[in-house]
């Protein structure tokens, strides 16, 4: 797994952008207005630097939100990014994430289940006060 997060400016070297660029799962879907939009920016990007920007500042932003509202004949139609999906392949492909996210609820076993380890592994300490004690002192 890479130390760096695809919100880092490190993250996102020259071979990783030309990777993303030449992603098939990317061109396949070049039909979808949002990934052609985003393809044809990113085309137009002269350089690394403004490649990068563009990822992080335009494309990681609208990818926080899972669905979207899509206007048809006067009615308002929820829908998915289908470009999400794509840049969430790429990124497992790349190593970056270990599961590709199913949108689907857990069970009450599953459920069950992460209470339970989060009991046995948290100490009863919330997560938040486990990182801080992690970082050390400043």
């Amino acid at each position: 797994m890479s130390q760096d997060s695809p919100q880092d400016q490190t993250f996102w070297t020259a071979e990783r952008i030309e990777r993303l660029e030449q992603a098939p799962a990317l061109w396949q879907q070049r039909d979808t207005v949002h990934a052609k939009a985003f393809l044809h920016r990113l085309h137009q990007s002269q350089t690394i630097e403004e490649k990068r920007a563009l990822i992080i500042g335009d494309l990681l932003p609208a990818l926080a939100h899972a669905e979207f509202i899509k206007v048809w004949e006067g009615r308002e139609i929820v829908t998915r990014l289908a470009l999400r999906d794509l840049v969430d392949n790429f990124l497992y492909r790349e190593g970056v994430i270990e599961d590709l996210p199913t949108d689907e609820h857990e069970t009450p076993n599953e459920d069950t289940e992460r209470q339970r380890l989060s009991h046995l592994f948290g100490q009863g300490k919330p997560v938040s006060e486990m990182v801080i004690e992690d970082r050390g002192p400043r």
